[in-house]
């Protein structure tokens, strides 16, 4: 096969690989290289320009000690399986792989169904062929392999190989797999880590997600962190889990809901799988940004459509990636996506709808930019004119397309637009407000490209994830005083329990008993009233007990009892002129106060007034002396260190 090929690209890259994988010294390559010049012409200069065979041969390694590496150690069989070049050899010879099967099709050896540009997809180890379900091409195939793998040592793995065929007769499919020596298999298949398939992914096709999602929570000791740190670990770890299967499909909702379901219930209760647990906060509060009054965890739902509408962008921008060759190629150069082609490009275009209210075009040539469906300087047009898209004949027409029988439109549309007056007057109104642009702005319909641009990244005009995301859980009502509480210098957990006393969402007995739980409400702090969250941090007799002492002892000049023990804490943090310490000193006396509550329902532990004040004053003069607002003869005199 070799010897007959036209190409000596080929014959050149066997003689090399089997020089290279043998073993042989730099001599013996060097020597096929001059002995292949004159056959080989440019090629060969420009490989000897590349310097491939000092970079293959010429390998030496290090042994490091304590930082220190040693001498070198001079490799005497060349780059061998384990070698830090190796993935450099590995893509060097699924390249040669590549265009040998290219050449092949290219010469019609080798038939492949109508899937683009690309005959196979070459990533790692994963390799996907694509080939016409005949015999024949099957025997080719597995003679291509077992060549390459004599070559390159890279051989089949058939018992990790499978063939999936598609409106196939089984026993054709069975005599295929016999020829290739593999197994037969069904959609979906497992590609890159994603399940692949041509129909839409069930809520079952996302099983092995929520496996991980259960397995990475097994692994953590969750009922030994605080909210706080839980709330650190579902930002950083659980919420990334889905991000690569997010960025290429559409999530049902239902897999949201259960994915949802695991973070809500580690976020309050840790490691309590498959139990129901109750949560005092709604999750929509909690999915909510910080800005807005929420604790910032990611909205599965608004980050997926943000993720599948960076495709788009990348489909708008002039960059020739290869999926969009791959694209281009499938669906005739088509410049829109339409929703009848694929189930992915399906849930592209439920996506499109927020991509669209943010980007427009800057245009040039218009050749880019959709009529009807990019603002390209007046907005949607398929909106803002509905009366006259109904009549279009083509849906994505170009802007350029337009513009060129802009003197004698009437052929773009219906032979019925004539006999609707509403329909003739947006069409008139569209070609006066197109010659407006054309005349007050130079650039408009010249030769230059159309540059896409994004409107919430400012001058830059490139589209981002974070940007989109903000965009999709701005909120026109932000609140007033619940932001306040994040850049506090106290810890994280006292910021959770003040989000949450704030919002009356403690797990106050008043509480749980509006969520049907049958318990005595009474305070055991003063064991006289009913416990409720204004009755804990205002009316309770220990709360105004502590107030008095803190009132009538002269030496606590550096505390005042309105900022240990305010009457409304709401008033207080929603006021403007409450200063930034003010509130850091209330949030540490009332997180004691509270842990003093829950030390005496649950472990039936409590302190004397004296102790409990004693510890809410030195946590706070030290949080002071920390914050630089206080000295160290000051926190001297306060007490002990709360460690």
């Amino acid at each position: 096969m070799y010897s007959r090929s036209k190409d000596r690209d080929v014959q050149w890259s066997v003689e090399l690989w089997r020089r290279i994988l043998q073993g042989k010294s730099s001599l013996a390559v060097t020597h096929c290289i001059m002995k292949s010049t004159p056959n080989m012409g440019n090629r060969v200069n420009a490989c000897q320009g590349s310097n491939y065979p000092a970079m293959l041969l010429h390998i030496a390694s290090r042994v490091i000690v304590n930082g220190i590496a040693g001498k070198p150690i001079t490799l005497k069989r060349g780059v061998r399986q384990g070698d830090p070049l190796s993935p450099y050899i590995f893509i060097m010879a699924f390249d040669f792989l590549s265009k040998w099967i290219s050449r092949l099709v290219s010469e019609g050896l080798f038939k492949v169904p109508k899937l683009g540009v690309f005959p196979s997809l070459l990533y790692a180890d994963d390799t996907i062929f694509f080939f016409k379900p005949t015999h024949s091409q099957a025997v080719l195939l597995n003679l291509v392999l077992t060549i390459f793998g004599f070559i390159s040592g890279l051989k089949l793995n058939a018992a990790k190989s499978d063939l999936i065929t598609m409106n196939t007769d089984s026993d054709l499919t069975t005599r295929i797999a016999t020829a290739l020596g593999c197994n037969t298999a069904q959609f979906p298949l497992t590609y890159l880590g994603l399940p692949l398939t041509y129909k839409r992914l069930t809520k079952n096709n996302f099983d092995g997600l929520l496996q991980r999602f259960q397995k990475k929570l097994m692994g953590w000791r969750a009922n030994f962190f605080s909210v706080a740190g839980r709330l650190v670990l579902l930002n950083s770890c659980l919420s990334s889990l889905p991000v690569y299967y997010m960025s290429v499909f559409k999530f049902p909702i239902s897999v949201i809901h259960k994915i949802d379901r695991l973070r809500r219930d580690f976020l309050w209760h840790g490691n309590h799988l498959g139990q129901r647990k109750l949560s005092i906060v709604p999750w929509d509060m909690v999915i909510k940004p910080k800005q807005c009054g929420g604790l910032g965890v990611i909205d599965l739902k608004a980050f997926n459509s943000t993720l599948l509408s960076k495709w788009l962008w990348k489909w708008l921008t002039p960059a020739q990636s290869l999926w969009k060759l791959q694209l281009s190629a499938l669906y005739q150069h088509q410049p829109a996506v339409y929703p009848k082609h694929s189930v992915i490009q399906a849930s592209l275009i439920q996506a499109s709808f927020l991509f669209q209210c943010a980007f427009s075009f800057s245009v040039g040539n218009g050749d880019s930019a959709l009529f009807w469906h990019h603002n390209w300087g007046l907005g949607l047009l398929k909106f803002g004119f509905q009366e006259l898209y109904s009549f279009a004949l083509e849906d994505c027409i170009t802007l350029s397309t337009f513009t060129n029988c802009i003197s004698n439109p009437l052929p773009l549309f219906s032979h019925l637009l004539p006999h609707n007056s509403t329909a003739l007057s947006q069409l008139r109104s569209v070609i006066t407000l197109i010659n407006t642009l054309k005349a007050s702005d130079r650039n408009f319909l010249t030769t230059t490209s159309d540059i896409p641009f994004w409107k919430l990244q400012g001058a830059s005009g490139i589209f981002t994830t974070s940007s989109a995301y903000n965009f999709i859980k701005s909120s026109p009502t932000h609140s007033s005083y619940l932001p306040r509480i994040w850049p506090l210098r106290i810890p994280p957990r006292f910021k959770i329990f003040i989000w949450r006393l704030l919002q009356n969402k403690l797990a106050t007995l008043d509480n749980l008993q509006r969520r049907g739980w049958c318990l005595p409400n009474r305070c055991v702090l003063c064991c006289s009233d009913s416990e409720s969250v204004l009755h804990l941090f205002s009316q309770c007799a220990l709360f105004s007990t502590l107030r008095s002492l803190v009132q009538n002892d002269p030496l606590l000049s550096q505390f005042t009892a309105g900022t240990l023990f305010p009457q409304n804490p709401f008033l207080l943090v929603q006021s403007t002129e409450t200063s930034k310490e003010t509130i850091e000193i209330w949030a540490v006396a009332f997180f004691i106060l509270w842990r003093e509550r829950c030390a005496r329902m649950f472990s039936d532990k409590s302190k004397q007034t004296t102790a409990l004040l004693q510890e809410i004053l030195s946590e706070c003069t030290y949080l002071r002396f920390l914050t630089g607002t206080a000295t160290v003869t000051e926190h001297t005199h306060s007490g002990p260190l709360p460690f």
